[in-house]
């Protein structure tokens, strides 16, 4: 069995479809030999794309990267509303299909904060059990809106004999695609669900990095060091050279020490600060305020 340290890192998945997240992790963990392996935001089983898990103490910084902007591709099928919103639910709703002009004028009031209904088959807990569970149980269940925000959308191909309609959208997190190809269908004045769904980036990661989970070799795969680190905004990048006594500053690591103003020439930032050895790790830690608070410490034994 492998020790936290041999699997401390980030892998970026390409989910195929078909395919749950869970059953993604399932490969990851058996091909690390670990039994426990982190996400930073599932994928629907019908959908595809970047889907990125965390491993070892990298586990920590999860919220972090799943606090990102999402951008996804996807195909709406017009006139057709399914109960899951997707291709995989049973229809509830048909309608007739709107024209070009109808869906353009409809696609330019998505912009900006919105207020979106998320999908009653959907993992979102309700007094802690999933709606989506709920739904199956034979409740009847009622989501409130929340706050989302959609920084570009971009209508694609439509082909009116089918009811296809492609479109790109960056999103913030806790958007649902499923209820943004919902609601432009219903501003249109028809209806409609997602056909497909590829989420292509998250935050700086892209999923052009990706490897199929079939694929994925713990030794080529495995991202870790200064370069991980340097696509999580909100982390503040520290080296040696910051530091007032580099090697006095290793020992009290290795020890597990308290961190101190004066352990720094230069002062860390508020929030969290990573030091590097080279592209060794030694210490994530927050700063609030004058306490300084490990949040990883590598070099501990």
């Amino acid at each position: 069995m492998k020790t936290i340290s041999d699997v401390d890192g980030l892998i970026l998945i390409d989910k195929p479809a078909g395919m749950t997240s869970f059953q993604v992790l399932g490969i990851i963990k058996r091909k690390l030999g670990i039994k426990k392996v982190g996400h930073t935001g599932t994928l629907d089983k019908f959908a595809t794309g970047l889907m990125i898990a965390v491993t070892g103490r990298m586990t920590r910084l999860a919220s972090l990267i799943e606090a990102e902007d999402k951008t996804y591709k996807a195909t709406a099928l017009l006139g057709v509303e399914t109960d899951t919103l997707d291709p995989e639910g049973e229809i509830i709703a048909r309608a007739d299909l709107p024209s070009l002009s109808q869906l353009e004028k409809a696609a330019s009031n998505f912009a900006g904060e919105l207020q979106q209904v998320p999908p009653v088959y959907s993992a979102l807990k309700i007094n802690g059990k999933r709606a989506s569970s709920r739904i199956r149980a034979g409740e009847s269940v009622v989501l409130k809106s929340r706050s989302i925000i959609i920084r570009a959308l971009e209508l694609g191909a439509y082909d009116r004999a089918t009811g296809e309609l492609d479109f790109t959208v960056e999103c913030s997190k806790g958007t649902y695609v499923r209820s943004l190809a919902r609601d432009i269908g219903e501003a249109a004045g028809s209806c409609a669900s997602l056909k497909a769904l590829r989420r292509t980036a998250v935050g700086r990661f892209s999923v052009a990095e990706s490897v199929d989970p079939d694929l994925f070799d713990p030794d080529i795969h495995l991202i870790r060091g200064r370069s991980l680190f340097d696509r999580i905004p909100g982390i503040r990048l520290m080296t040696g050279d910051d530091l007032s006594d580099p090697d006095g500053f290793q020992k009290k690591l290795t020890v597990g020490a308290s961190l101190c103003a004066d352990d720094f020439r230069v002062a860390p930032s508020d929030g969290l600060n990573v030091v590097f050895d080279g592209d060794q790790k030694l210490a994530l830690f927050e700063k609030c305020g004058n306490d300084l608070r490990y949040k990883i410490n590598w070099s501990a034994g």
